[in-house]
């Protein structure tokens, strides 16, 4: 088993390095874009900029001679998080594959309540207000990436 995991190991090492330098490829692009379009973006600090714990949505490069790129960003993610994964309305739903298990007793009302649980824990979460900076990264760039992670303070789990 140690010996799998050894290969497996070495494979995702491998997979991280491409991917490396794949993304190398990009990051001048990503820079020059996110100069115009996110300068407060952290992807952009460097020796002449502003350091980190600056506010938010203070423009950061003296390179910056319009708004219109910066707010036309804002409206896309706005938009896209608005229409897409609003807080006030339902945006998904589970249901089944199998059509017969929708026909047990109670199963589609536990699915329901499931939602509803789902949605009362995103509530709680950072979810919502991190989807914004999601969907802006998306507009600027067209890479966005979502993680999960444990809440380590949260015991219940």
């Amino acid at each position: 088993m140690a010996e799998i995991n050894a290969k497996l190991a070495s494979q995702i090492n491998n997979d991280f390095e491409e991917m490396k330098d794949v993304r190398k490829q990009r990051e001048p692009h990503w820079e020059e874009k996110a100069k115009y379009i996110q300068p407060d973006r952290e992807f952009n600090r460097g020796e002449n900029k502003a350091s980190r714990g600056d506010k938010e949505g203070q423009v950061l490069s003296e390179s910056v001679h319009s708004m219109v790129p910066i707010e036309a960003n804002d409206t896309f993610s706005k938009g896209y998080q608005g229409n897409m994964t609003s807080k006030h309305f339902p945006w998904f739903r589970f249901d089944f594959e199998e059509q017969e298990l929708s026909r047990i007793t109670g199963a589609k009302q536990w699915l329901q309540d499931v939602a509803q649980n789902v949605y009362f824990e995103l509530s709680r979460s950072n979810f919502y207000s991190e989807m914004g900076k999601l969907f802006a990264d998306a507009g600027w760039c067209g890479t966005a990436t979502m993680s999960v992670e444990w809440d380590e303070a949260d015991e219940s789990l």
